[in-house]
């Protein structure tokens, strides 16, 4: 490694390390209490069958449509190490995004072969705030994980391009699967290799010189060589064979759709498409002016093409699309790769199939390197156009660089317990059922029983239809010695969800503590025959 690489390389990583100093100290929230907490799976390597043959869920008694065995397998790693201690999960998450940006680097300075076009996508995109949900979060690793494995599959697939050894080939689809096993949103990855091929695929007895590389480039584009392309027929079958098993086998709740019950979102493709292009500018928002960040954001459905914030999305879609042509035409490929490489991340998220919400944060992880790398090919052109504003770019994009970080180690602090958190996103909204029946047993961990009781009943008032609030409502009462009301509310939770286990075990416990033993067998003997995975 060169010196001007290795340099470049520890101010990256320096700096994304900073930006991420204050979370060690956090506490589990959100999904951690069934993925890490309470999920038996990871507390032995003799499950692994189970991680890979089951839901995410699972290993906490919980039905999901979700299959991350590679996340479990992560946390089984760190609990035998550590144990369930949060910031050896938290350091995993911060190693992860570390090296991530150091992939992005090489990614990048392979491509363009610039040291200050790779430096400056890196670490814009290390020090962002909106990548706080993937990594502050410790349940959120599974966004660096699919990129972890997706980038390093890419840059097998460009050595392997460029050296013609299959031993890189094969060790790229099997980064690929290790991807697929992470997240499902990464089965567009032969899609970012397509426009690899397009754009970058290399020509045979030639030297990678600047000027070799102008007809390297030309020749991706304009060349009808289609027996380039015949190895990604293998990243296809792949992701096509993962897509079939997630429609069978590995289909937990026999469908794709994440909601309960038909809505006009579920039933209309065009309806899912419009809410997504109405997304579209919040994503930017997100990227160009990252303050008031946070979880459960309550996001409308549009229903028509002529609405405002599909427009005005539409138009933005045009003039990139302009931008793209032009940039094609002159053969410069910079701006065209950020771009597709952006959109093709998003795919997953379109609501071809139905997404289980219209706008979150770390959906960004993956697409907004493309975004990096767009906005570090302006701030390059203008340092080669003007070099005698040279020092004026290093001090802009210096400042740059420390808002970001000041802004990520601000955000950090609103994931550093269960009470701040849930409190931040109630700052910004009226709250879902599942933020203040989370908020409520935040409170009950610290024995405020008055406050725990007042957010479980917040939730049943915003949406009655969980049963895991009347169950946490019973175990309160129950703590007051209010039998009668915590059978009311567990019968509550069996009512609204007929297979929720917990409620017949602890209703099996409360009638054997008052001398119903028939009673309580017939609980227990219900709980017994349910099964979760």
């Amino acid at each position: 490694m060169r010196k001007t690489t290795l340099i470049l390389i520890t101010i990256i990583v320096l700096f994304g390390l900073v930006s991420y100093i204050n979370v060690f100290h956090h506490q589990f929230l959100w999904d951690d209490e069934f993925l890490i907490q309470e999920n038996i799976f990871i507390r032995s390597w003799k499950n692994l069958p189970q991680m890979f043959s089951t839901c995410s869920g699972a290993g906490a008694g919980r039905l999901d449509n979700f299959y991350r065995p590679m996340q479990l397998l992560a946390y089984t790693g760190i609990y035998s190490l550590f144990g369930l201690q949060p910031w050896a999960f938290l350091s995993l998450n911060v190693l992860i995004h570390l090296i991530n940006a150091c992939l992005i680097f090489f990614l990048i300075k392979k491509l363009f072969k610039k040291d200050f076009l790779a430096f400056l996508t890196s670490i814009l995109w290390v020090v962002h705030p909106v990548h706080t949900e993937v990594v502050t979060y410790m349940s959120g690793i599974a966004d660096p994980l699919i990129v972890l494995f997706g980038l390093s599959s890419f840059l097998c697939y460009v050595n392997f391009k460029q050296k013609k050894q299959a031993y890189l080939l094969i060790f790229s689809l099997i980064l690929f699967i290790l991807a697929l096993l992470s997240k499902e949103t990464i089965i567009i990855f032969p899609g970012l290799l397509i426009i690899y091929e397009l754009f970058f695929s290399p020509v045979r007895d030639y030297k990678n010189t600047e000027e070799v590389r102008e007809k390297q480039i030309s020749n991706g584009v304009s060349k009808k060589d289609w027996k380039k392309y015949i190895h990604l027929s293998w990243f296809f079958i792949i992701a096509i064979s993962y897509f079939f098993l997630r429609l069978t086998a590995l289909n937990f709740v026999n469908s794709f759709n994440f909601y309960n019950t038909s809505n006009i979102y579920t039933e209309h493709l065009s309806v899912r498409i419009f809410t997504f292009l109405a997304s579209l500018p919040k994503y930017y928002s997100f990227l160009f002016y990252p303050v008031n960040l946070h979880m459960e954001r309550q996001f409308p459905v549009f229903t028509s093409i002529f609405s405002i914030n599909v427009l005005s999305s539409l138009l933005i879609l045009v003039l990139l699309g302009i931008v793209v042509y032009f940039n094609i035409k002159q053969k410069k490929f910079h701006l065209s790769f950020g771009i597709f490489w952006f959109f093709i991340g998003f795919l997953p998220m379109t609501g071809i199939i139905p997404v289980n919400s219209f706008l979150l944060e770390h959906w960004l992880y993956l697409p907004s390197i493309g975004f990096f790398l767009c906005l570090a090919v302006i701030i390059q052109y203008f340092w080669l156009k003007y070099p005698h504003i040279k020092k004026l770019i290093v001090i802009f994009l210096t400042i740059i660089v420390f808002i970001l970080m000041g802004l990520t180690l601000k955000r950090n602090i609103d994931w550093q317990n269960p009470i701040v958190f849930y409190n931040n996103i109630l700052k910004y909204n009226e709250g879902t059922a599942r933020v203040h029946n989370n908020l409520g047993m935040a409170y009950a961990d610290k024995d405020d029983v008055i406050n725990a009781e007042k957010y479980y009943l917040k939730a049943i008032e915003t949406s009655d239809q969980y049963p895991q609030v009347h169950y946490n409502l019973a175990r309160l009462y129950l703590e007051e010695k209010e039998q009668e009301k915590a059978i009311e509310h567990l019968e509550k939770s069996i009512e609204i969800n007929p297979d929720f286990f917990f409620s017949y075990q602890l209703l099996g416990d409360i009638f054997k503590q008052q001398g119903e033993i028939e009673k309580a067998q017939e609980y227990y003997q219900k709980a017994k025959n349910i099964q979760y995975y």
